[in-house]
């Protein structure tokens, strides 16, 4: 018999209906449900999904609840195909086939309807027929969580077992209300509001006195009411009060700020933060990683990662830094260990208060976590927090450090695997943060040797030809040799020896400091030289204003994720491009298609190069690259910084130019850079800026943040943090004969047996719907490219995804980076693994054409150009 384990207290059952009733004492910290095998991690969005998932995945025989139909029939897109015998016409929608089976019922014919086999004669009972049948439905099996009641919904029995055993007392026994589980409900419920909703701690003390205020009222009445009564079982009224007086007990834990976090300390995994000096607040590292261990969210796999194949770039475990690592060679089962340090503001940064609050903040994920769940903020821990003003390389670092030598050495006990070891894999940061973590000059804009990665001084560098020369690479062996050197041609460059560097499998200068694409490339390199660019096209070749750029960028048809990070107009007094990351590259991705048109001259070379700026971000930020790829990303930087020079010679390249050249190094080194970058960090920020604010106190602002931090990450591993990998909308099962035999047969060439449709899917945080551009296959680098509109998506039994989609003729076009896309081809069944990227995109529809603009380039298979496949 098929035990159900609730993943968020462990607690055993033996009936799905009594773990679906237990569920609702986790709805606070979780509206998902996970399902409740021990073998499996899935995690589903509704209750009629996990019904689904146990009968189908696990062969469990359960319930199912009754879908009357997944989506309005009215909603149906694609060919339909008439369904009378001796009638061949094809239809885009349901509501012009709905009007012409009308046509058929007035001409004597009985016609099915198209989602089912019923035959109706006259048209109003099949109207009727389809707007009660097959309109979208899904009701819940338990709406109101009744453990001594019944099942009334209407239910499809697949398996009558579970309906006809007498349940009743079983139920009773597990589910009748615990004054444990109840109190532990009370709490999430507390810690939703002040740690997840930031709510503040004197907004809930208001609200759980006047929810024990309530509760006391409501029990006082009951009391009363059974005083007047004649009750002639004095125990049992006695046994009444003293239930209710046992509730009414629980308040006391939870009845003030302080008494609530001592109950959550208590009770859930909480790492507390320990004082060091005067000046910081350490999150022990080891304490932190048994808890992330025993976070089922986090999904940590402890072995060594699987490649993600020969000459693939994916993560930091397809670079050479990891596979050449000789601990992890040796440590098949280890923590991979990935930190981040920043500065940031608590306070308004132009008020009295600035400067005052800035805080430097250590952050710690782990690789052993799935790439789409480390980016997620929730994830990322907490490991210390110090003022700027009070930072001390030594003190700061020091005790993460020494945790860090215990890991390499010793290891950390981890239930169900023993003594496992660790080590440190790299330090993500800004160039002004691991500048300083790694003991180098921090000033930029005068030092002489600027560079982490390199030997580069600043007059070779802007010398004649310095931009394409090469220099000696710094090493492990040349950085020591610089310790305790006088002058600036002894020290190179290196200020102090990094704390880090004592550890055995690390060192700032193998390097173990990746660049951040979106601080060099987004907001460094490409905002300023944009800028550069337009000056040069209003001023000098006038071929449009400012003022006419800014009407045409208000006007463009942006997609509503380009509308998060909409990008800005420029303005004459601007030096650079403004804005964060994401609007400085939608600025370089969309920006070409806007005023291609007022271009006069395409070969200009200043033209060419906003468009070459645009192909080396497409490919520096994809999510895959193959490695015959970074020799032509190294061939465009170097012949886009040879042209930045010559088109504008009066105005120097910045140190991030340079940078920009080790980039290809750094892809084989760590793999794509757009896993070891700094942004998702940062959000990480915000949690402390809104926290501080919640609690309406800046007395030691440190603690005050760590604590709140670490509250909320109970919060997590409580169950906070669990998340359905995939979430489908509006779901029926698909009815194959309702359309034409175009997408009849695409379907069947590559899935059978029972599928479910939909409109709308989420697959790790990426939603696909009806109407959205797919890349299904590149035949050669930037052209032919096979380009996909969405009908449906498909679901089989197993959980595959299959897209139906539409083929359309694309063209590349070069003058604005774009492919153009045109008619119908053929319909197509393509599964979600084949596609040529997941991002799924928008068609701009401008100037009377429609452009399709990839999220990033397709370079994860073997580098091929037209000419060759020709």
């Amino acid at each position: 018999m098929d035990e159900f384990h609730c993943k968020f207290c462990m607690d055993k059952f033996s009936q799905l209906k009594q773990y679906l009733c237990h569920l609702k004492h986790h709805r606070h910290v979780s509206e998902t449900f996970p399902c409740a095998l021990m073998t499996c991690s899935e995690v589903l969005p509704s209750e009629g999904s996990l019904r689904n998932h146990l009968l189908r995945r696990h062969n469990i025989r359960v319930t199912l609840l009754r879908e009357r139909a997944a989506y309005n029939a009215l909603d149906a897109q694609g060919k339909i195909a008439c369904n009378v015998p001796s009638c061949v016409q094809e239809f885009d929608s349901f509501s012009k086939l709905m009007s012409h089976l009308r046509d058929h019922i007035i001409g004597g014919y009985a016609v099915k309807c198209p989602s089912c086999n019923k035959r109706y004669s006259v048209f109003g009972s099949l109207k009727g027929h389809v707007f009660r049948s097959h309109q979208w439905k899904l009701p819940s099996a338990i709406s109101e969580c009744d453990p001594y009641g019944t099942d009334d919904t209407d239910s499809t029995f697949v398996n009558f077992d579970e309906e006809t055993q007498d349940v009743c007392a079983s139920e009773a026994n597990l589910s009748r209300p615990n004054h444990e589980m109840w109190l532990r409900a009370m709490a999430e419920f507390y810690m939703t509001l002040e740690f997840k909703y930031l709510v503040p701690a004197r907004t809930v003390q208001a609200i759980s006195c006047e929810m024990h205020s309530v509760h006391r009222n409501g029990m006082s009445t009951v009391l009363a009411i059974m005083d007047n009564e004649s009750l002639s079982n004095e125990e049992k009224y006695a046994k009444m009060r003293e239930v209710i007086a046992k509730f009414e007990s629980g308040f006391s834990d939870l009845r003030s700020s302080h008494t609530r976090n001592l109950y959550f300390k208590r009770n859930f995994m909480y790492v507390a933060p320990t004082k060091v000096g005067k000046i910081f607040h350490y999150v022990p590292i080891l304490k932190t990683l048994q808890m992330m261990v025993a976070t089922p969210c986090l999904q940590i796999d402890l072995c060594s990662p699987t490649s993600s194949g020969r000459d693939i770039y994916t993560d930091f475990y397809d670079g050479l830094l990891y596979k050449t690592n000789l601990f992890f060679r040796e440590n098949r089962k280890a923590f991979s260990v990935i930190l981040y340090q920043d500065g940031f503001e608590i306070s308004c940064p132009i008020g009295p208060a600035k400067k005052k609050y800035k805080m430097i903040g250590i952050y710690l994920s782990l690789g052993n976590i799935p790439s789409h769940i480390r980016t997620h903020t929730d994830a990322i821990q907490l490991v210390g927090l110090c003022l700027e003003s009070n930072f001390d390389h030594e003190k700061v670092y020091g005790p993460i450090v020494a945790d860090l030598k215990k890991l390499e050495e010793v290891g950390v006990e981890i239930p169900g695997h023993g003594m496992v070891k660790g080590s440190l894999i790299y330090v993500s940061g800004d160039n002004l943060g691991s500048h300083g973590l790694g003991g180098f000059n921090e000033s930029f804009s005068k030092s002489r040797y600027f560079c982490r990665y390199c030997l580069v001084p600043r007059a070779s560098f802007h010398a004649e030809e310095g931009h394409l020369a090469s220099f000696p690479e710094r090493t492990r062996e040349n950085y020591n040799a610089c310790i305790g050197k006088r002058g600036i041609e002894g020290r190179k460059g290196i200020k102090f020896e990094s704390k880090f560097n004592e550890l055995q499998n690390f060192h700032v200068c193998d390097p173990g400091l990746p660049p951040c694409l979106g601080h060099d490339l987004m907001e460094g390199v490409a905002a300023h030289d944009v800028c550069l660019f337009f000056k040069y096209f209003v001023d000098i070749k006038k071929w449009f204003s400012y003022d006419d750029v800014a009407a045409i960028m208000s006007a463009f048809p942006y997609s509503a994720a380009d509308r998060r990070d909409k990008p800005l107009p420029l303005k004459e007094k601007h030096t650079k491009v403004h804005g964060g990351m994401w609007q400085v590259y939608n600025f370089v991705r969309l920006v070409p298609l806007m005023i291609h048109h007022l271009i006069q001259d395409k070969a200009d070379p200043v033209w060419k190069l906003f468009l070459l700026i645009g192909e080396i971000l497409d490919i520096v930020c994809a999510p895959t690259i193959h490695k015959s790829y970074v020799g032509h990303l190294q061939v465009l930087i170097v012949e886009y910084l040879d042209m930045r020079r010559h088109a504008f010679p009066l105005v120097p390249l910045r140190p991030k130019h340079h940078y920009f050249t080790h980039y290809c190094l750094m892809i084989l080194l760590f793999g794509s850079l757009g896993k070891v970058w700094t942004l998702r960090y940062e959000s990480k920020h915000q949690f402390f800026n809104r926290a501080i604010r919640a609690s309406k106190n800046f007395i030691n602002v440190t603690f005050s943040c760590a604590e709140r931090h670490e509250l909320f990450q109970a919060y997590v591993r409580a169950g906070g943090g669990l998340r359905c990998a995939l979430k489908a909308v509006k779901t029926s099962p698909f009815v194959g004969d309702m359309y034409c035999n175009e997408i009849r047969g695409a379907v069947q060439k590559v899935c059978n047996g029972e599928l479910t449709q939909c409109l709308k899917y989420e697959i790790k945080g990426t939603v696909y719907s009806k109407g959205m551009i797919l890349a299904l296959s590149q035949l050669a680098y930037q052209v032919d490219v096979s380009m996909g509109r969405i009908v449906f998506i498909l679901e089989d039994n197993e959980g595959k995804i299959y897209f139906l989609v539409e083929v359309l003729q694309s063209e590349y076009n070069q003058n604005v980076r774009m492919h153009e896309i045109g008619n119908l081809i053929e319909y197509n069944c393509i599964a979600y693994d084949n596609l040529a990227s997941p991002f799924p995109m928008h068609a701009y529809n401008y100037k009377m054409k429609l452009f399709v603009k990839l999220k990033y380039a397709l370079v994860s298979e073997p580098m091929s150009f037209e000419n060759d496949v020709a």
